[in-house]
């Protein structure tokens, strides 16, 4: 290649007679390397031997049109992709053989995404666009990826330090979450199961984890070190089937296994290094068996009950007072009618068990007495598919459920006779959930799926207020609070500063100074007058408008919904304006030159007109005393009689407007 020596061809990738390329992007570490481009397609290859490039997994689709750019996240787990009908998707490509989407597209811009880049902490995305406009999206540091496969269970440690995650992809992932808003995993993947892990559970003291897999194993795991986790010693022997569910005793000594061979058992490790089986085998009289697979263990806060969920659509209560002689509590299994029993829980409390089943309900027990549990009320509903796994809040108060559907549902079971939605269902990919478990700060809710990803969401409504007042401050002012709200002013942010609409950017170029200070005062129900000092510089004149600084929308009239234009000296323009609005004003100060500076807004309300004498209001059957207000509030056109004495000199209070507009204010 004559003037580029030293560079040549490694190779070629086809991509299809009928594939355009629109961009390329390779990931951090050189080996893989993502194309997009016409169709909506994006490709993924492996190139680590550039020379010998291999497609990895079938193309997906990332647009409706051409996707015109593409982007990996720092770490590698996140794609980018924008296409040219104005959309970016985000993509799970820890497996990049097998992407995941991780959510609705991102939409804002205009036009078609040109472009997309990844901040160096992946927080942050740029998204350049047709419309001339670059956007940013601030991107959630508590969707967690790593795993290429479907995440099947995820536990909090109870000191709060760490969250355990298993999945298909036979790893277990440690997460470091004392600070829950900013995630970060411990170390990497821990291997050594053959089978999908099913199931983990922490130790009450948070130094032992206990992961089931579908190998039939159970291993136990020090994590005593978070950051050095080990695994301690060989597996737990074979219990004759696939492992589904695990869960420690509240003293943890005991470990309960549930598995596909129908059978329950119990494992002393109070030892960890130890352990041992204390439960007869399956041939025994006193094995703890179903007539199918067991899918969840969990035992009473008190210890001396275990609950088991199976296929066979039962619930079994067992005194494992005596863990090597466990008791069937009744004669028979509690059977509920319908389909399969997923999940069991109780609730903090002890009295409490709910149950999560393949029909898309949850059902609520009263296990006082659990030989003689007792249904309370209809089933929960609202999920659209089978109720993988269900978990109570740390209060009890709160029980969450994840399912098929790929929504977690949460109910407040404060009053467990009257239970009700608590919130809207908290989606993400719209993939299934396999598994949902509270943090012990109670308001830290983690979500297993089948997009890859563990998902944490922070219910507290404290903290949700706290980021909202930290981004918009009081944006309701007194004067906005008066006319809006019919209270004494309650700051929403508390101690924050009550909202001052900002100034507008001053321009370049020659101009006369800033005209400072300004006034805008009511001198009656229909005027407002704005007064500025005079200025040394050239000026040749002044606009001052009425315009809109900031959301909420009507709070004023509209931007230059009045504009006054002066010359020379003038120091001052009379506004009419509607009885009792809230107006803001500006100035804008120019040379003959036409080069030109603002001044920030200041804003005004007229006080409201008055009922001269006491009359009937004809449309509302109202009998208004002299000195009265009417405040009226519509949607759809809103009109006032020229004749009546309340108008302003004879117009409307609110502009003519058709639906669905709205209209308010008083008379």
């Amino acid at each position: 290649m004559a003037g580029h020596a030293g560079i040549v061809p490694l190779g070629r990738i086809p991509v299809g007679s009928d594939a355009t390329v629109s961009s390329l992007t390779f990931s951090p570490d050189g080996r893989t390397l993502a194309s997009g481009g016409g169709g909506g397609a994006v490709r993924m290859w492996d190139v680590a031997n550039p020379g010998i490039p291999r497609q990895l997994g079938p193309s997906f689709t990332s647009s409706t049109g051409t996707v015109e750019s593409v982007a990996f996240s720092p770490d590698a787990g996140v794609l980018a992709s924008g296409g040219s009908d104005g959309e970016t998707r985000l993509w799970n490509v820890a497996n990049p053989a097998a992407p995941q989407s991780l959510g609705p597209a991102l939409t804002g811009p205009a036009g078609a995404v040109s472009s997309v880049a990844f901040s160096s902490d992946g927080r942050t995305l740029g998204v350049g666009s047709a419309d001339r406009s670059v956007w940013l999206f601030s991107l959630p540091a508590t969707i967690l990826t790593g795993h290429t496969a479907r995440v099947d269970t995820v536990a909090f440690s109870p000191d709060g330090r760490m969250l355990a995650s298993g999945s298909d992809d036979e790893t277990l992932r440690l997460w470091g979450v004392a600070s829950p808003d900013n995630p970060r995993p411990l170390g990497l993947p821990l291997t050594g199961p053959t089978g999908a892990i099913e199931s983990v559970a922490f130790s009450p003291d948070s130094r032992t984890l206990a992961a089931g897999s579908f190998d039939g194993t159970v291993r136990l795991l020090d994590t005593a070190d978070p950051a050095h986790p080990r695994w301690l010693g060989p597996p737990l022997p074979d219990t004759g089937g696939d492992v589904l569910t695990v869960a420690f005793s509240p003293d943890g000594r005991l470990l309960a296994v549930g598995d596909t061979a129908h059978s329950v058992q119990l494992w002393d490790v109070a030892n960890p290094s130890s352990p041992h089986r204390v439960t007869p085998d399956a041939s025994s009289p006193d094995a703890m068996t179903s007539r199918d697979d067991i899918t969840s263990v969990a035992f009473s806060p008190d210890g001396q009950v275990l609950a088991s969920g199976s296929y066979d659509r039962t619930v079994t209560f067992w005194d494992v007072t005596h863990p090597g002689h466990p008791r069937r509590l009744g004669a028979t299994p509690w059977k509920f009618a319908g389909p399969y029993i997923r999940s069991v829980a109780f609730s903090p409390g002890g009295h409490l068990l709910a149950d999560g089943i393949d029909d898309g309900t949850v059902q609520l027990w009263d296990v006082t007495h659990p030989a003689h549990p007792v249904r309370i009320g209809p089933a929960l509903t609202g999920p659209a598919g089978a109720v993988s796994s269900v978990a109570f809040s740390q209060d009890g108060s709160t029980l969450a459920a994840g399912g098929s559907d790929g929504a977690t549902w949460r109910w407040n079971v404060a009053s467990p006779l009257h239970p009700h939605l608590d919130g809207v269902p908290l989606s993400g990919s719209g993939t299934a959930i396999t598994s949902v478990a509270f943090g012990p700060d109670g308001h830290t809710l983690a979500s297993g799926g089948y997009d890859n990803t563990i998902r944490l969401w922070n219910l507290s409504i404290t903290d949700a207020t706290r980021r909202i007042c930290t981004a918009a401050g009081n944006a309701l002012s007194p004067e906005l609070w008066q006319q809006y709200v019919p209270l004494a002013y309650q700051p929403p942010c508390g101690t924050s500063a009550p909202y001052a609409p900002p100034a507008v950017p001053v321009p370049s170029g020659t101009a006369p100074p800033v005209p400072v200070p300004l006034a805008a005062t009511p001198t009656g129900p229909r005027t407002i007058v704005v007064t500025w000092a005079p200025d040394a510089g050239p000026v040749a004149g002044y606009n001052i408008d009425n315009g809109c600084p900031a959301a909420p929308v009507l709070t004023c009239g509209g931007s230059d919904a009045a504009l006054v234009r002066t010359t020379g000296r003038t120091t001052s323009a009379v506004f009419d304006v509607t009885p009792g609005s809230y107006s803001c004003f500006r100035v804008q100060a120019f040379s003959d030159a036409g080069d030109s500076h603002f001044s920030g807004y200041q804003c005004a309300q007229t006080p409201p007109l008055k009922v001269a004498a006491t009359r009937e209001w004809t449309d509302t059957g109202v009998n208004l005393a002299a000195g009265a207000r009417l405040y009226i509030k519509a949607y759809g056109q809103v009109l006032i009689s020229p004749a009546a004495v309340e108008g302003p000199a004879g117009d409307p209070t609110c502009t003519p407007i058709d639906a669905p507009m709205f209209c308010q204010g008083f008379l």
